[in-house]
């Protein structure tokens, strides 16, 4: 479900009155037990890309799931996607198709700091390669760590299917996301954080170069499946 959830407060002064978000008003409420939405005919994207969205983190005692691009119950991590762990590690992961283990993955964190947690906060993943990552904070460029020992390709399955909130792991749904999640982009480029800063406090015009997904989660109601 999604809800009116007040104004997302943008930090640390990166966008300026002219840019602040024009919209309803509305994200989407993930803060109930198993909630998820599904994107169906999401397709095969290569890389680099680019994902970003605006995220209320609540902190729980488990890994939350924000996005993947290629969420498969078949073995093994696919695609890419984004999570936090339960201390606090913003991932941006590559699959390489073959187990739900860190052997099946690449990936890249960075700890949100603790005056950054139980807020709204944006977040993007800049995927040069896999294994080449960069991760932002409010359009602020994070000191990164590595994790995994995948190999060092992306796989993607026939028809993949994105999920936002939720992820599967050994064939079942689990790792739900806690909070809010708001505006997300998705870029069949690497954006630079100039690009970032600009696009995070503003809606994105239909038509703009390398614009592969958007979803606003604009309307009042919806079921899980987009």
């Amino acid at each position: 479900m999604k809800y009116l959830i007040g104004i997302i407060f943008i930090t640390l002064g990166l966008c300026t009155m002219g840019q602040s978000l024009q919209g309803s008003g509305n994200a989407y409420d993930l803060s109930s037990s198993s909630a998820y939405a599904e994107i169906n005919n999401f397709g095969q994207i290569n890389l680099p890309l680019t994902i970003s969205a605006w995220i209320y983190y609540i902190p729980g005692s488990a890994s939350q799931h924000i996005f993947s691009t290629d969420n498969t119950s078949s073995s093994g991590y696919h695609g890419v996607f984004m999570d936090i762990t339960n201390n606090h590690r913003l991932r941006v992961h590559t699959g390489s198709g073959t187990v739900y283990t860190p052997a099946g993955r690449r990936a890249v964190f960075t700890i949100i700091p603790n005056h950054l947690r139980n807020n709204w906060i944006h977040v993007s993943g800049v995927v040069h390669a896999v294994g080449n990552i960069d991760i932002f904070i409010n359009g602020i460029a994070q000191q990164t760590s590595s994790e995994g020992t995948g190999a060092m390709i992306m796989e993607q399955s026939s028809a993949p299917r994105a999920q936002v909130g939720a992820a599967f792991e050994t064939g079942i749904q689990r790792v739900f996301f806690g909070g809010y999640i708001d505006e997300i982009v998705v870029w069949d480029t690497s954006l630079t954080q100039a690009q970032i800063r600009e696009y995070m406090c503003k809606k994105v015009p239909p038509g703009t170069p390398n614009l592969y997904a958007y979803y606003k989660f604009d309307e009042p109601n919806a079921s899980g499946a987009l």
